[in-house]
């Protein structure tokens, strides 16, 4: 019964965990996704997303996605801060790659890969056109 009864607790925290991490923001973790809603030439923000490798849990790519036309001919770099210290990445132009107006992306190959466990955040900066 007391296995049982652990059980049950253990599945309750988990669920509670699983939906509070849906709240998240990009700056509170070591690792998840989120969107920057202050950029004049991309009101709905960006979207950050991370190439994890579960064969050996690394973290292989940054892609920031949902780029829109406004912003091409922009500049985008940015910083993964991590617990060893901190990657650039870039710096990359925005290019159209589609039809739809906020479906273009920009992917970053992180070297070294990264255990999840230690990046911290990540701060990006779009530099160029800014038009509303």
């Amino acid at each position: 019964m007391r296995r049982i009864l652990t059980l049950f607790v253990a599945a309750g925290l988990g669920a509670a965990l699983i939906a509070s991490a849906a709240n998240l923001m990009v700056f509170g973790a070591a690792i998840q996704a989120g969107g920057d809603h202050d950029l004049t030439c991309d009101a709905d923000g960006v979207g950050v997303n991370w190439g994890w490798e579960s064969s050996d849990d690394t973290v292989r790519f940054v892609r920031v996605a949902g780029i829109a036309d406004a912003c091409v001919g922009a500049q985008l770099a940015g910083v993964v801060t991590t617990t060893i210290g901190n990657f650039r990445l870039g710096p990359v132009d925005i290019t159209a790659n589609g039809t739809d107006p906020d479906d273009n992306s920009v992917s970053f190959t992180l070297n070294p890969w990264l255990a999840p466990s230690v990046i911290t955040g990540i701060d990006l900066t779009l530099e160029g056109p800014n038009q509303p």
